[in-house]
């Protein structure tokens, strides 16, 4: 009984070594066959058994045709190459290649492809370049799910069929030296897409789809001399994009000259409008306070004379840069909304006043408003605790006084009020513990005079603070009455000959309870204290 046993199991493990011998000597039967640049015409019949091979090349002869039923017998075909041949047709049976995997009918003379195409599942690189294609089969992207490589440039396509944005791992399109007219809308799909070259399509590609942009996987796009005015601002969006090439377009946005910088400047110039509030958008008004979760939003260098009103309700907003448009005025009430905001730039407007709502903004630290209009600035900004930048430099002839609550910005580091019409700074400055710079060229400063800007920064903050102090001399205030208060120590009269006394001496000693009888509160009556000298004497 054990032996019977041990004969079947070692029956069996003969059995199993049997049958990897043989699938072994299968694949080791499977052949290169190599029949390029042989002048061939025609195929030599009979050939090799077709059913072993794996790679077949009839690159580079002259064959103007392949047999339906050659095509039929590569079962196990991998590889198969005819370029540079003269075939105006593909045989319908190379839809019974499910395991071809690369595909090379480049330098031929096809009008089209068979539409069995589709059923070579497994292809993962198809070349049809230098041909004289047309069209490409419409359901070519519901197919050929694998598709890695597609070429078929220097033909004449006029279009893409829409299918090809289902060719989710496609890397490298090459559509350049065609006809085409236009793209496919929704390319977004096409999601591990790295190069697409649609260049040289010449005076027929005059548009792109917004949906060029949300390309995820691109690293390489190429639409060279084309017939292309605007690029969708969506390729701002490309993160992933390291060469963009445009030359040979009549380009109006971005400016050609964007171009002769770093790539990053034309990505920028692109995020821009994309961000931003577009002249006569109608649509973006509408929803753009939606966006609840927005951290930066950036929309300068447009044309925007105003910024809706529902931005106030992006409360997570943290940086708005709005430089270089023409706004007017900001919304009234921005500062009660976006409580958020640390980083405002509005410079290169029109703006006449910045909202008293400005100074609601707690956690602002910078404040760009410089190449403006400005008149004034909002009283209370006392209330902006954390702002450390404020720029409200070149509004020129504007801008001529500043609020007493600037100096009471206490987490202020920078403050550039350059190339105004100022012509005294606020004393409070001078209580700026944490100013480090402080810009005030282009102004007719009279206090503090210009000449203390030529020392250092503590020289002028000391003379500011003197002012704030009354030490200064020829103050008026203080030649009216308080130095002579000081002068009598006490309000006693009999310490002071009498041809010394001046302001408020007493002609005799009174205790406190006596100077606040009836008889001596007049005495001090604002009318009295601020009356000349000779109203005291005797």
């Amino acid at each position: 009984m054990m032996y019977e046993q041990r004969h079947q199991r070692m029956d069996m493990k003969k059995r199993s070594q049997d049958r990897r011998r043989k699938s072994s000597n299968e694949e080791q039967k499977l052949e290169i066959v190599d029949l390029s640049g042989m002048s061939l015409e025609a195929l030599p019949n009979p050939l090799l058994n077709l059913g072993t091979i794996c790679k077949f090349d009839l690159s580079n002869n002259n064959l103007q045709i392949i047999p339906e039923s050659l095509i039929a017998r590569l079962l196990n075909v991998v590889v198969f190459d005819v370029h540079s041949n003269q075939l105006k047709t593909l045989p319908n049976s190379i839809g019974c290649l499910s395991k071809l995997k690369v595909l090379n009918v480049s330098g031929n003379l096809l009008q089209s492809l068979p539409r069995t195409i589709e059923n070579c599942r497994s292809l993962e690189e198809l070349n049809a370049n230098f041909n004289q294609l047309t069209q490409l089969p419409d359901t070519i992207g519901f197919e050929l799910l694998n598709l890695k490589k597609l070429h078929v440039n220097s033909n004449k396509l006029v279009f893409l069929p829409p299918s090809t944005s289902h060719l989710t791992n496609l890397q490298i399109l090459d559509a350049r030296l065609n006809c085409l007219r236009s793209l496919p809308e929704d390319l977004e799909n096409l999601i591990n897409l790295q190069v697409l070259n649609i260049s040289q399509n010449f005076q027929y590609l005059s548009t792109l789809p917004y949906s060029l942009g949300l390309l995820i996987s691109l690293v390489e796009l190429d639409v060279s001399y084309n017939k292309i005015a605007v690029l969708p601002a969506s390729i701002g969006c490309l993160k992933k994009l390291q060469k963009l090439s445009v030359e040979g377009n009549p380009l109006v946005s971005p400016p050609l000259e964007l171009f002769e910088q770093e790539l990053h400047v034309v990505k920028e110039y692109l995020c821009d409008k994309i961000n931003g509030s577009q002249k006569n958008s109608p649509k973006k008004n509408s929803w753009f306070g939606c966006l609840s979760k927005l951290k930066v939003l950036n929309v300068s260098g447009n044309l925007l004379q105003s910024l809706p009103r529902t931005i106030e309700n992006c409360r997570s907003l943290e940086e708005l840069n709005a430089n270089f448009n023409q706004l007017t005025q900001l919304p009234d009430t921005i500062g009660f909304e976006l409580l958020n905001l640390k980083k405002l730039h509005v410079n290169s407007n029109k703006l006449v006043f910045l909202p008293s709502s400005t100074s609601h903004l707690t956690n602002l630290q910078i404040l760009d408003a410089r190449l403006n209009c400005l008149r004034s600035l909002p009283e209370d900004l006392e209330n902006l605790i954390n702002l450390q930048v404020l720029n409200i430099s070149q509004n020129f002839q504007y801008l001529s006084t500043l609020p007493y609550s600037l100096g009471l910005l206490i987490s202020l580091v920078e403050l550039d009020v350059s190339y105004n019409k100022i012509a005294v700074l606020p004393a409070s400055i001078g209580c700026l513990k944490k100013l480090q710079k402080l810009s005030v060229e282009g102004n007719p400063l009279v206090s503090p005079p210009l000449e203390l800007f030529e020392q250092e920064l503590h020289v002028v903050k000391e003379y500011l603070c003197d002012k704030i102090n009354g030490s200064q001399k020829n103050s008026p205030k203080k030649n009216s009455w308080f130095g002579k208060l000081a002068r009598c120590y006490t309000f006693n009269g009999a310490n002071i000959p009498y041809d010394d006394r001046e302001g408020f001496a007493m002609p005799k000693y009174k205790t406190i309870d006596g100077l606040s009888s009836p008889s001596y509160m007049g005495m001090f009556s604002p009318k009295r204290l601020f009356s000349p000298k000779t109203y005291f004497s005797r």
